[in-house]
């Protein structure tokens, strides 16, 4: 098992979190993180259906440069869960019952998919590619 960690995800991307909100918007402002792909490695997956990771008919194409799938599992279909907002989930368990045992699925206890069943996995992806205002 491995031990999870933060990053500074804003130095990496060349975000300054000074003196841009104070600015006012600009056209380039407006183009802020257009072609950029965010990837949130969690635990607890994510919730397809919250409104958040809805179709947005203004968004242009998923970028050339995506590479990853959106894979299906248990309540989680690709057709409907991805989209040109949520544009891939994945999900891993191999290593993690080799570890642990068994997934307990029972009751809705967990999913043997990147459905988010508490909550936290949707909050976290929905916070990272939240707007400035």
């Amino acid at each position: 098992m491995l031990q999870l960690h933060t990053t500074r995800s804003w130095d990496f991307m060349g975000l300054s979190l000074h003196s841009q909100m104070e600015q006012p918007s600009s056209q380039m402002h407006l183009k802020y993180g257009d072609d950029v792909i965010v990837g949130i490695l969690d635990t607890a997956g994510v919730w397809p259906e919250s409104e958040s990771f809805r179709d947005d008919p203004h968004l242009g194409p998923v970028p050339s440069s995506w590479r990853g799938t959106c894979v299906g599992g248990q309540q989680f279909d690709p057709a409907t869960a991805c989209n040109r907002k949520l544009i891939g989930a994945r999900y891993y368990l191999a290593g993690f019952e080799a570890e642990t045992g068994l997934l307990n699925t029972s009751g809705g206890a967990e999913y043997r998919s990147a459905r988010d069943r508490v909550g936290h996995g949707t909050h976290t992806a929905s916070t990272a590619v939240g707007a400035v205002s």
